[in-house]
């Protein structure tokens, strides 16, 4: 994934109405934009639901959750693992932290295991 494609999907997507994440789609089954609460988001779209408790950190907020996506006002719901940056002055450090996730996911050239995108 290029670093410029990510920071600029995290900073000018539009600001979220409602419940929906407002995102725009970087890859097989991934997403970046805000969230509910304006916040730099990435979606990581799943097969199916999880029962796992997320995890909360200085900076970075993890949930797995269904979730409202809206692409180019086109909104579907879906479970996802969810990743938010909580505190903007360490956006630099978060994108970090995707890149080289997401880039271990794909580096076989293929869609993470358990990504989908909507029909």
């Amino acid at each position: 994934m290029d670093p410029t494609e990510l920071r600029h999907a995290l900073g000018t997507s539009a600001v979220p109405a409602g419940d929906s994440y407002v995102v725009r789609q970087l890859g097989e089954g991934l997403f970046a934009g805000r969230s509910p609460r304006d916040r730099a988001s990435v979606l990581l779209s799943l097969k199916a639901d999880t029962n796992t408790p997320g995890r909360s950190f200085q900076g970075l907020e993890v949930r797995f959750a269904v979730v409202t996506y809206e692409v180019g006002g086109r909104k579907w719901t879906g479970p996802a693992a969810a990743f938010e940056c909580t505190n903007d002055q360490l956006l630099p450090t978060f994108c970090a932290l995707i890149l080289d996730g997401v880039g271990r996911l794909f580096s076989a050239g293929a869609a993470p295991p358990g990504a989908m995108s909507p029909a």
